[in-house]
């Protein structure tokens, strides 16, 4: 159990670092990394949860995997993950740069403006106006849970295949 919880955790950390590293890569390079980060969190995630569980499956547990090991092993992994960076988020958002949440707003406003005429016709003017007032109203926290919701769904659907995927049993001689 020690080594599922050395392993979570060094996958887990690493992950972290390397979204936030994203995340400032877009800061600095004048992008808005509230906006942009979204898509990473679809690679860096399966990546993270798959190689974690493999590397605990052949490296510490005899490249043997009971299904428990592997959802244990990815849940964990994702649940740092999203903690990790939820609470950067949070921190840097809210006390660093608080510009950023103002800019993200201002961007979502302008894409659904853009989309108006589609969005009245498909589900009519009522539906827009209260997507307009609900993305005009978003907080730092909406961003934030939001963030860590996300990264816990993908990392427990991402877990639960690479669970199956990696379950490996001892073999029972024939007798």
């Amino acid at each position: 159990m020690r080594d599922l919880l050395k392993i979570s955790a060094r996958y887990g950390l690493i992950g972290s670092a390397l979204i936030i590293i994203m995340f400032l890569v877009f800061y600095f390079s004048d992008e808005n990394p509230l906006q942009e980060l979204q898509m990473f969190d679809l690679f860096i995630i399966p990546i993270f949860v798959f190689f974690g569980v493999k590397e605990f499956r052949d490296r510490y547990n005899g490249e043997l995997l009971k299904y428990w090991e592997g959802m244990t092993t990815g849940t964990i992994i994702a649940l740092l993950i999203a903690g990790i960076t939820a609470l950067f988020l949070y921190l840097f958002v809210g006390w660093i740069d608080t510009s950023l949440l103002p800019e993200h707003i201002e961007i979502l406003l302008g894409n659904l403006e853009e989309t108006r005429d589609k969005i009245v016709e498909e589900m009519g003017a009522d539906s827009y106006i209260e997507s307009y007032e609900k993305v005009k109203g978003t907080t730092l926290r909406d961003i934030v849970i939001d963030s860590f919701a996300k990264k816990i769904i993908i990392g427990f659907l991402i877990t639960s295949v690479v669970a199956v995927v990696l379950k490996r049993k001892e073999l029972k001689p024939k007798s």
